[in-house]
């Protein structure tokens, strides 16, 4: 800072009278105190938590969406389509599949 500033704020600040400078410093505890409890509600769990299944539940409806075009596109004879509903298919069957023989695993011994 220049020695013109460091004068022009020391004048400024010796100009306050300890009343305004008790008003400022309340207003300043004031300011930070909303902006700490507005730090914790947005890094509280339940917000994080909140945070997390709507934006789980966003790709989840996108994906469906994505889903139902793809299965029309099927339906009118897309190539591509018919092939992505036959590999998701698959897919599905194997997950399928891999959970029920690792069920009948654990029952068996």
């Amino acid at each position: 800072m220049s020695e013109t500033t460091d004068q022009t704020t020391t004048a400024a600040a010796a100009a306050r009278t300890p009343e305004q400078i008790q008003a400022e410093l309340e207003a300043v505890r004031a300011e930070m105190s909303v902006t700490v409890d507005q730090l914790v509600q947005s890094l509280s769990p339940a917000t994080q938590v909140r945070r997390v299944t709507d934006n789980v539940r966003g790709r989840a409806q996108q994906f469906a969406e994505r889903a139902r075009i793809i299965v029309s596109e099927a339906r009118d004879g897309d190539r591509d389509a018919i092939e992505q509903v036959g590999l998701a298919v698959l897919g599905i069957t194997a997950v399928v599949g891999l959970i029920a023989w690792r069920t009948a695993r654990r029952h068996r011994g």
